[in-house]
């Protein structure tokens, strides 16, 4: 017998999203935590209605009181989405701390570009070679491609076509396997 969970997910997959967001409503009003996450990206994105930025941070807070940390990532999302460069920042460090590997690898970027922090560019690589020993795909990719500039320094020029390498077949791999994956986020 099928889920309501499945269903919505199988109607998301056919880009019914109008039917999905029905579904996964219905599946946040029975309490299930982690749809809520999903649901407030759908209203974020305007996927199967109107974008509705209020509706989401509502949905994501809820999910967030219920333990939730994805939520934090996402409202991080939100708030970029909305601009507001000091919150998501805030969020995003926040999700950061509490070990989220994507959430790391944004805020290497906040520090890479000054999103809502001023660049700091060796706590960026600081923090992007803490997410690529954790195994995160971009930041391997990223440090990878500062080593290849360097064709002078045979050995890190070596060293960062190998990562670049095992990093691209990697995540090729899990995109087509786990698209969801951290590693990739």
């Amino acid at each position: 017998m099928r889920t309501t969970l499945e269903d919505a997910n199988d109607a998301y997959e056919r880009g019914d999203f109008a039917t999905a967001r029905a579904l996964y409503e219905a599946l946040a009003k029975a309490g299930h935590a982690n749809t809520l996450v999903f649901l407030a990206r759908m209203y974020i994105e305007g996927r199967g209605g109107a974008v509705d930025l209020e509706r989401a941070e509502a949905l994501l807070d809820q999910a967030i009181a219920l333990g939730v940390q994805e939520g934090l990532l996402q409202k991080a999302a939100l708030f970029k989405a909305r601009g507001d460069s000091e919150r998501y920042l805030r969020s995003v460090r926040q999700a950061a701390s509490l070990g989220s590997l994507p959430a790391e690898y944004q805020l290497a970027w906040c520090y890479w570009s000054g999103d809502g922090v001023r660049v700091d560019r060796e706590r960026a690589l600081g923090i992007m070679r803490a997410a690529a020993t954790r195994g995160h795909l971009g930041a391997k990719i990223f440090l990878a491609r500062r080593q290849l500039r360097n064709p002078l320094r045979p050995s890190d020029f070596f060293a960062g076509l190998f990562t670049f390498l095992a990093a691209s077949v990697k995540g090729f791999y899990l995109a087509l396997n786990d698209p969801d994956s951290d590693l990739l986020r």
